[in-house]
């Protein structure tokens, strides 16, 4: 007796079980299971009172949402999964046990379908969706883990606020003060970006910059900057100003706010000085201030360097570098293959980029981070967080 499944590769198969009296031996065949060529014996009776085989069970796996994710109502998500059978599917969204809607019933099984989620639906953090065989649901799977829908529509990728505190100097000078957020509401990196400041004069004129300093915008990082301080001094003309915040790629600013000051009078007896400008406050954890003229040479060739430290706890450091400008993507996934982090995605300037994985909140054990650069150059390192 000859089985084989029914695309002739046996991907997935199921146990039965016959009892009864059996007055002959035989053997019972299956398709070639393990991929070595052979058909697989895989049960077989001689006088016996049992008899065992496998036979093809139809196969179908969710893949995204997965769990972990973070979706917008208001937003197009594609909901992808694997299957052996050209059946119709149905999907059907849950959140926790009970059923809150059905995505879509009786579609093509194409292994993926593109879903905008209402506007109306409640946000929550125990969402789940299963896809089956709508015929007979003889296969079906639903997400592994839970995933977020967020109730507010997605919002700018980043937000740049600047919030004016003191806005008025006397004859003598003084300071304006004023505060600075910054957040990265993407899975991106944006990396080596430069905030500067400018003022406009009384006189319609720009004045600047008075102040610079470049950074990396890590994926989902909010920077908050409670306090700056802006020396405006005292041979400064009088009359209303423009104080200007720039971010981007100095000179092109990609993000601009500005707010309005007032300097009363002025004072004849102070020297003339630039440095009077200063500013005070504006502080990045580990990253240093630079001269937007500073003349930094440029990698010769493609490189990525070993994570470092390696074991680590909680955070690792990955440092690449870029000869020109390439499209650069670098993704961390666990030994099951899911997809934990991404540390870049996009374009990034030709120069030397430095990333960290932080594993703050996953369990300890073996990481892969793959870094490919447009799309050609490809590599996937281990490392390891241990607690």
């Amino acid at each position: 007796m000859l089985f084989r499944s029914a695309d002739g590769v046996g991907n997935t198969w199921v146990a039965h079980l016959i009892d009864g009296g059996f007055s002959a031996s035989f053997d019972i065949y299956a398709a070639d299971i393990n991929g070595d060529g052979e058909i697989d014996v895989i049960g077989a009776a001689q006088n016996a009172d049992q008899v065992s085989w496998w036979g093809r069970e139809d196969y179908l796996e969710v893949t995204s949402p997965n769990g972990g994710e973070s979706w917008w109502v208001e937003t197009e998500h594609a909901i992808t999964w694997t299957t052996i059978v050209d059946d119709s599917v149905s999907l059907e969204l849950y959140n926790g046990p009970d059923l809150s809607l059905t995505i879509a019933a009786d579609i093509a099984n194409d292994g993926e379908f593109t879903w905008t989620i209402p506007v109306d639906l409640p946000p929550g953090q125990d969402y789940t969706i299963r896809v089956f065989l709508t015929e007979d649901e003889s296969a079906e799977d639903t997400s592994d883990g839970p995933f977020t829908i967020l109730a507010e529509p997605n919002p700018d990728p980043v937000e740049f606020t600047v919030t004016p505190i003191t806005t008025e100097v006397g004859a003598d000078g003084g300071d304006i003060t004023y505060s600075v957020s910054i957040i990265n509401n993407t899975g991106n990196l944006f990396s080596g970006v430069t905030y500067w400041t400018m003022a406009i004069l009384p006189n319609g004129n720009p004045f600047g910059p008075l102040y610079s300093q470049a950074f990396n915008l890590f994926p989902m990082q909010e920077i908050d900057v409670p306090l700056i301080s802006q020396n405006v001094p005292a041979f400064a003309p009088t009359g209303q100003y423009f104080h200007v915040s720039d971010i981007g790629i100095y000179p092109a600013a990609y993000l601009t706010e500005q707010f309005q000051f007032t300097k009363l009078g002025v004072s004849s007896s102070l020297a003339h000085s630039e440095s009077d400008w200063s500013v005070t406050g504006f502080d990045l954890p580990a990253v240093s201030q630079i001269a937007l003229t500073e003349d930094q040479p440029l990698p010769t060739e493609f490189l990525v360097e070993d994570a470092y430290p390696n074991p680590f706890n909680p955070t690792t450091t990955i440092n690449i570098s870029l000869p020109v400008a390439a499209d650069l993507s670098v993704v961390v996934y666990n030994i099951t293959g899911q997809q934990v982090a991404e540390l870049a995605n996009g374009q990034f300037r030709a120069g030397s980029h430095k990333l960290t994985f932080d594993g703050s909140g996953m369990a300890s054990g073996l990481y892969f981070v793959r870094t490919t650069i447009s799309g050609e150059i490809s590599q996937v390192q281990k490392v390891m967080l241990v607690r």
